[in-house]
């Protein structure tokens, strides 16, 4: 996680946080994995999501709305 960071939350909270984090032993047979990495996603990979979204909504519109001329011009010529 690169945010909030650790002097951001100690000020929210008013508390003073330590600045180390607790690892397991790599002897342990057990346990979580320790070669972890942060994942860190690249602002091109939001932009992508967005772009993905926005096309999603775009197209349900385009479809909406054919739809709902479809619809009005099929009333139109059933009352006519």
């Amino acid at each position: 996680m690169t945010w909030p960071t650790t002097a951001q939350i100690s000020t929210l909270l008013q508390e003073p946080l330590l600045e180390w984090q607790l690892l397991l032993d790599d002897d342990q047979a057990d346990g979580y994995r320790r070669n972890w990495q942060p994942e860190i996603m690249r602002p091109e990979t939001h932009l992508g999501y967005a772009v993905q979204w926005f096309s999603f909504a775009a197209l349900a519109l385009i479809i909406y709305t054919l739809l709902h001329f479809r619809s009005a011009r099929k009333r139109r010529e059933i009352n006519t």
